[in-house]
């Protein structure tokens, strides 16, 4: 078996969210800090470093291409973010970005 170069990673977004990197080049970004497009978005800005959760229903997602652009997909118009997403659409959007190819 040919082991390939696996560039995969999770990443820490400034304790507001993730990003996950797949195997074919595509990142998704899950958002749900202040300013977010979820239920924290009126929250303080100021969230002590020290929590231990920031929690939400929803969250703000965004998929990027290999060449760090924001996509968009045809659910979300002109966009190049959608909030308010669900756990389990998060689930579906991270399932279909995993499946992408050029």
């Amino acid at each position: 078996m040919v082991n390939k170069k696996d560039d995969s990673l999770f990443r820490i977004t400034k304790s507001s969210g993730f990003q996950i990197k797949f195997k074919n080049g595509y990142t998704v970004s899950v958002q749900f800090g202040p300013g977010n497009y979820c239920e924290n978005h009126d929250m303080d800005w100021d969230i002590p470093m020290t929590a231990t959760f920031l929690e939400s229903k929803d969250a703000e997602v965004a998929i990027i291409n290999k060449n760090g652009e924001f996509i968009s997909i045809d659910a979300w118009g002109e966009d190049q973010v959608a909030g308010y997403y669900t756990p389990k659409m998060v689930l579906n959007l991270l399932q279909f970005v995993e499946k992408l190819r050029d």
